[in-house]
């Protein structure tokens, strides 16, 4: 099943276009305008006022929408009575044409364009995803139906790190002040990945209302196209066609919700998302009239089927490009963040972690305070750290941004780049859960060896160290996807 079920939509359109042509389509008949217009399930011919039942029928289009154009002619009878012109034009295949521009239309969008609800789901997921790293209390922008949300930071997190730091302060040594060199800016870095991660999900935020906002305008769209048709099926001219489209004030919106006291990185994220967005595109689906002025709001005074269809066409092709810029504004703040954390800002994600390779120095330790920190404190700070990599890799845009046709910034939207900066999070985050593993196998090896208590305590911290230089074997710099 299409999930942009607006078929009954499309076929009132449809409908209502035929309707329109057939009213006008001789207007410039010899004899004097005459319209067709529909009586039962046929189209007969009006003069002026008048019906004249005995002239020519057109079958009129099923319920579906499909099929009709079939010229009826007179009986016989009638044949005596009237001399009317048999009309020279092929209604079916003009039925088709009108059904087939309609359709050309709204090709990008039907049947299968996304809604934004799934998108502002898969971003809570992304929320709950950051919350074990969450070092500080925050407000998240979520959408403009569903108002910013306050949340705590994880304070089994920040309780175990300041248990770490507190206890390697009561403890001197070039040892510990080797240690503590790594976890003293643990929790710091920490932040600044849970910062990062909130800068990318909030991506989703704005893509969802991007795509609420693009599935009502062309809604609106069909709708107000249906709307105009049946006017000037019933006569009318210089009917109004209006249709506007407002992206920036749907991701204005959050940029609002989201002010105050924001999680690092959301607010950063959305008021980029907005300036880029105001940079490359107008506020609305403007339209250049005949005397080459413009109207602003995607307006347009139409009085045939022809201008009717000509204008949703174009309102539709403004409304598609209007798309393509908002997410390829996500895109590109996406790709420049990635870029600025590649390039400039390595140091705020990574930690450099140099082992205990020796114990030679003079160290005093508290071995009970050691212990916990080695198998308790830091084994439950590189546990929320794995568990928070885990879940940021369950989320994604492409799955939730899709669609089948080239609408926007085609299949997959911005999705490409959105993908690429997850993976940079989840590799900064397991190749910290690593290094806060590795160093509390140092530590602990190492505090063996200084009380002697532990024979294999050398050729442990030994392991250690060599693992350590090793590295973790996690690149979290390598080159992104080539399709972002």
């Amino acid at each position: 099943m299409p999930n942009f079920d607006i078929q009954k939509k499309i076929v009132d359109l449809k409908i209502a276009a035929i309707d329109a042509y057939m009213y006008n389509c001789e207007s410039s008949f010899a004899s004097g305008a005459r319209h067709w217009v529909r009586s039962g399930d046929n189209y007969e011919v009006k003069f002026g006022l008048l019906s004249d039942n005995s002239s020519w029928k057109v079958t009129t289009p099923g319920f579906d929408g499909e099929g009709g154009g079939e010229l009826i002619g007179p009986s016989l009878v009638q044949q005596v009575v009237t001399v009317d012109d048999k009309p020279s034009t092929d209604f079916a295949s003009k039925f088709n044409e009108i059904r087939k521009t309609i359709e050309t239309a709204l090709d990008p969008w039907y049947p299968d364009f996304p809604h934004g609800d799934p998108i502002a789901e898969q971003s809570n997921i992304g929320w709950h995803a950051l919350e074990p790293i969450r070092t500080e209390d925050y407000t998240l922008p979520m959408s403009i139906n569903n108002p910013s949300k306050r949340a705590s930071a994880n304070t089994n997190l920040t309780g175990d790190l300041n248990q770490i730091n507190g206890a390697l302060g009561a403890m001197n040594g070039l040892l510990i002040d080797q240690v503590e060199d790594f976890l003293g800016k643990l929790e710091g870095t920490i932040g600044n990945i849970a910062a990062l991660g909130s800068f990318w999900n909030s991506s989703l935020c704005v893509e969802s209302q991007i795509v609420s906002s693009i599935r009502e305008a062309v809604e609106k769209a069909v709708d107000e196209a249906t709307s105009v048709c049946k006017q000037i099926a019933a006569g009318g001219t210089g009917i109004t066609f209006k249709v506007a489209l407002d992206l920036l004030a749907a991701v204005g919106g959050l940029v609002t919700a989201s002010s105050g006291v924001g999680a690092a990185g959301a607010a950063a994220s959305l008021t980029s998302a907005y300036i880029t967005l105001k940079e490359s595109d107008d506020v609305q689906v403007k339209v250049e009239e005949s005397n080459g002025k413009s109207t602003g709001e995607g307006v347009k005074t139409v009085s045939t089927a022809e201008e009717a269809l000509s204008h949703f066409d174009h309102v539709l092709t403004a409304i598609n490009t209007k798309m393509k810029n908002a997410e390829d504004s996500i895109n590109n703040q996406l790709k420049a963040e990635w870029d600025n954390v590649h390039d400039k800002t390595q140091q705020n994600y990574v930690i450099k972690l140099k082992p205990i390779d020796n114990v030679a120095q003079e160290v005093i330790i508290n071995r009970a305070e050691v212990d916990k920190i080695t198998n308790v404190l830091l084994p439950n700070v590189t546990s929320i750290l794995n568990d928070s990599c885990s879940k940021i890799g369950e989320v994604s845009m492409s799955k939730v941004a899709y669609r089948a046709g080239a609408a926007g910034k085609f299949h997959h939207g911005p999705s490409g780049s959105f993908e690429n900066l997850r993976e940079t999070i989840q590799s900064l985050l397991r190749n910290l859960a690593w290094q806060t593993s590795e160093a509390a196998a140092n530590l602990h090896a190492a505090a063996g060896l200084i009380e002697g208590t532990d024979a294999n305590a050398q050729a442990e911290l030994n392991k250690t160290t060599t693992d350590i230089n090793s590295g973790s074997g996690v690149d979290p710099w390598r080159k992104p996807h080539p399709n972002a």
